[in-house]
């Protein structure tokens, strides 16, 4: 299990990559609750499922048990995002 502060289906998949078998959702929850009671406990749980839903379309995933440590990225240190302009 994961509870370390979900807040997007990015944060899911990670936890997911990383071997949690489920993760709580306890701050969404919440934040949903004060604002619209059970109704906004329902829309902030729709829209985590459907954010999870576009990240699994986007990454290529058909199932959640294709999701492991491989989707995690790590570059070297020196690594830099943007490649530098040779100068002329």
């Amino acid at each position: 299990m994961y509870d370390s502060g979900i807040r997007g289906a990015s944060d899911v998949a990670k936890a997911l990559a990383l071997g949690a078998k489920f993760v709580w959702v306890g701050r969404l929850w919440v934040w949903g609750l004060s604002i619209m009671g059970e109704a906004g406990v329902r829309h902030v749980m729709k829209s985590l499922l459907a954010d999870f839903d576009i990240f699994m379309n986007v990454a290529g995933f058909q199932t959640v048990e294709q999701i492991d440590r491989s989707a995690l990225e790590s570059y070297p240190k020196g690594y830099a995002m943007i490649a530098e302009r040779s100068k002329l």
